[in-house]
């Protein structure tokens, strides 16, 4: 149905009609109605653009179908709209959490696959989680992972922080527990806090200090020798020789932690006394040695007995035993004094009178840490 216009002439003319100026005005001046509707055959191809459409005037109703359920517009190759899905879908073509994702030629939705658990919290999170043992040593970057004893945890949950491996101590480090503290997780209890233990010299051992909560220590395992050794003299000397406190080295037939051996005055003994260095940082200043030792000296009815004179002590020497601060190497050492006969005296052997010292040519000495 097209539109119809009626036009009705303001004034109709007769022959009795006044020309008058209101009268030829209401010739001029006719009306115009027009009734009926514009249907499509109605308009032109081509002739209604957007300068003819209010805003808002096409709707979602007025769209049409698209597609689907979870579908949106996108343009195609052609530019041309189109409705897509935007939910995947996996070889057994149930849907799957998607995103749509352009490939740099393609939009489309693409699942999610690999190492990645993914789900969706409340109404509008997505949550991704990286699969349980799926991180392998292959992954991971030269450095990627500095780990520190903060990151050890026993019984799996209990937090632990106490301690570096310090480079003074001269020797690596074991982490272990500390069993003076413990804690609870569950229903079960661990000793607690994880530490770095380091030896304090050279040559020790970890050992138990005790039963129940006593930690674990490095230090000399009791009853066996720290440093032995059989040796001879280079020059031998009388056993009573006076003031022989030259170089005077002793030759090691074999020996386990002995670096040289000396003679020398021992306080005011003029004879009978050897100083025995170690190697280097077996033992510190200070530390306490027994020894079990013999000697054979230049005369048939002597045989001298070693006792330690004094406690550990560490000087800087050079390669004839003599002291060297500038440029000598550090040893530990302790003097010795061999005694023939105890005559009267019923006290410590080691402070005997000079007279029952003897000069050793050949000795054997075991060391003992206690």
């Amino acid at each position: 149905m097209g539109l119809n216009a009626t036009v009705t002439p303001g004034i109709t003319v007769t022959s009795s009609t006044v020309l008058s100026a209101a009268n030829l005005n209401l010739i001029a001046t006719p009306t115009v109605s027009i009734t009926g509707s514009i249907d499509s055959s109605d308009i032109g191809a081509n002739t209604v653009g957007t300068s003819e459409l209010i805003d808002n005037a096409v709707t979602q109703a007025k769209i049409g179908a698209i597609g689907g359920a979870n579908y949106i517009l996108r343009g195609d190759s052609s530019g041309n709209a189109e409705g897509i899905a935007t939910l995947a879908q996996d070889d057994n073509s149930d849907n799957q959490i998607s995103l749509l994702v352009n490939d740099t030629t393609d939009l489309k939705p693409r699942v999610i696959t690999g190492n990645l658990e993914v789900t969706t919290s409340g109404a509008n999170k997505l949550n991704f989680a990286i699969k349980d043992n799926v991180i392998t040593e292959s992954m991971l970057q030269t450095n990627a992972v500095q780990a520190h004893i903060g990151n050890i945890q026993p019984g799996g949950g209990l937090s632990a922080n106490g301690g570096k491996a310090s480079t003074s101590q001269g020797g690596c480090g074991l982490i272990v527990f500390d069993p003076n503290t413990t804690d609870t997780i569950g229903d079960d209890t661990y000793y607690g806090k994880a530490k770095v233990l380091q030896p304090t010299a050279a040559n020790q051992y970890l050992k138990s200090t005790g039963s129940g909560n006593a930690p674990l220590a490095f230090g000399s395992i009791t009853g066996i020798p720290i440093a032995y050794t059989q040796a001879w003299a280079s020059e031998n000397i009388s056993h009573t020789a006076l003031d022989v406190f030259n170089n005077n080295p002793f030759n090691l037939t074999f020996n386990k932690n002995i670096h040289y051996i000396r003679r020398i005055q021992i306080g005011s003994n003029r004879y009978g006394g050897l100083r025995v260095f170690f190697a280097e940082g077996i033992l510190s200043d200070g530390d306490n040695l027994g020894v079990i030792g013999t000697a054979i000296t230049s005369h048939n009815e002597n045989q001298p007995m070693a006792f330690v004179y004094d406690s550990v002590g560490v000087m800087s020497i050079d390669s004839n035993g003599d002291e060297d601060t500038q440029n000598g190497t550090e040893h530990p050492y302790v003097d010795l004094v061999f005694v023939n006969n105890n005559g009267t005296t019923t006290g410590n052997p080691k402070d005997i009178a000079n007279i029952y010292l003897r000069n050793p040519n050949v000795v054997n000495l075991t060391f003992y840490q206690i």
